[in-house]
């Protein structure tokens, strides 16, 4: 019903927490419901913004062993509330409500973009081709993360990765 209601009030569209193929379908719901309630066509990414959890080490196996546990400990408390049920199940289908996913899957879902600043801006560029956004929103920061970290993820996001994203 949010996918309906918020674009016929002009609202900005935030989408999370959800497989990239999901994502693209909704993006494009977005702008077609705003097209029918206002008349105006909106931009590739205008009006929306999408969120990703980016983290950036030497290497993807320092980049997963750092973020391991506070990806974890996020899925226990939002899993059993259904909050995965954007993820993609095996059948191609969304999962059923109350996965808790690994990291693995998290990562292949591409709602945590996690490795090397290469790999993570080559992430952010595909799903900056995909959907056309104009905003990407960080959530740089897990549980269990100290605030020092958040600091420093954002720090490696901006020097590293952004100056390889088009």
């Amino acid at each position: 019903p949010t996918l309906e209601y918020v674009p016929r009030k002009g609202w900005g569209g935030v989408f999370w927490l959800k497989h990239y193929s999901f994502v693209k379908q909704f993006w494009d719901r977005y702008a077609e419901v705003y097209d029918e309630a206002h008349s105006t066509t909106l931009g590739a990414g205008q009006m929306r913004t999408l969120v990703v959890t980016p983290w950036i080490a030497d290497s993807k196996e320092a980049a997963m062993a750092e973020v391991r546990n506070g990806h974890d400990e996020f899925w226990k408390f939002l899993g059993p509330y259904g909050w995965s049920r954007g993820y993609m199940g095996p059948d191609g289908k969304p999962a059923q409500p109350g996965l808790i996913p690994t990291l693995d899957e998290s990562i292949e879902n591409k709602t945590m973009l996690v490795g090397t600043p290469e790999h993570v801006a080559s992430e952010i560029q595909f799903l900056k081709d995909l959907l056309g956004f104009e905003y990407l929103t960080l959530f740089p920061h897990l549980a269990g993360d100290p605030y020092a970290k958040a600091v420093e993820q954002m720090g490696r996001f901006m020097t590293d990765v952004v100056p390889l994203v088009s």
